[in-house]
């Protein structure tokens, strides 16, 4: 086992490789085979955007524990994610699994960057590039204070959380922009994202959006509209305990054919931006 994910501070099920492996004499690093499992809901493809950023952004957690010496836990924080390279089937069926593979951009005690690639029977479907801040116990402790539950531990739970939708609930469409907010407070919505701190895991919260951005097109175009994501760029602000809801503002930039240009905005509820979405969408 080329890392000790007992030392990994994500867990599952969050943590949802089923193995991890290197390759003799190949530039990829790791690489990690996953069954997926969030819904595709109107999303076109083997596997969801927000899954396949779930798992790449884990991939790199790992990454960045092998170029560390044994120590303290480490806790990365996604910063930005840009994938890019979306190769889609348009009458692809769900993948039954899938591989990841990385490799370290750079790194030093703050930051890692590394690119990820989500792998459909040898084939990439999606490149990803991550950022993300490396903080220590204490400095990870003090940012998430408020998060703090002590009873909140990796649960053993019969089914993962993330193989139905995130609640959503839809509040108002007009002028090309709908608005919405996350519609539970459940900390098993963070099962095994962190350990006694239930935060919003990105890739999750980037599931919410992706249902209010699927809300979007249905009231603007057709209900029986599909799409897959082309690009896409995150950005990430804050670190939020899902006992606080999150807030999302799904607008359409522009459209040219089949082409559409959205961004989805986050805040919470004092209107602080927590996370940011701009991506463009293949209509079908």
């Amino acid at each position: 086992m080329p890392v000790d994910i007992e030392r990994l501070t994500v867990k599952r099920p969050y943590f949802a490789f089923k193995k991890l492996y290197q390759k003799p004499c190949d530039e990829w690093l790791l690489y990690g085979d996953f069954i997926p499992e969030q819904p595709l809901g109107s999303e076109v493809g083997a596997l969801s955007i927000s899954e396949a950023g779930r798992h790449a952004a884990i991939l790199g957690t790992c990454l960045g524990e092998m170029q560390r010496p044994l120590a303290g836990p480490c806790y990365y924080l996604a910063t930005s994610a840009g994938m890019r390279d979306h190769y889609c089937r348009l009458n692809e069926e769900r993948a039954k699994i899938l591989t990841a593979r990385g490799q370290v951009l750079s790194v030093d005690n703050k930051v890692l960057s590394i690119r990820a690639q989500i792998l459909n029977a040898g084939e990439t479907v999606m490149t990803f590039d991550v950022n993300y801040l490396r903080l220590n116990e204490l400095m990870f402790n003090t940012l998430c204070r408020t998060a703090y539950h002590n009873a909140f531990e990796c649960f053993n739970f019969p089914a993962s959380p993330w193989a139905r939708e995130v609640p959503v609930r839809f509040n108002e469409f007009r002028d090309n922009m709908l608005k919405a907010q996350t519609n539970s407070h459940s900390p098993t919505l963070c099962a095994g994202h962190f350990i006694h701190y239930p935060v919003w895991p990105v890739a999750v919260i980037m599931s919410a959006a992706t249902q209010a951005i699927t809300q979007l097109l249905h009231q603007q175009y057709s209900p029986e509209l599909r799409y897959y994501v082309v690009r896409a760029q995150i950005t990430a602000k804050k670190l939020l305990s899902v006992k606080e809801t999150i807030f999302f503002a799904a607008s359409i930039i522009s459209r040219d054919g089949q082409r559409v240009r959205i961004s989805c905005h986050m805040v919470d509820d004092k209107q602080q931006m927590v996370a940011d979405l701009q991506a463009t969408l293949c209509l079908i």
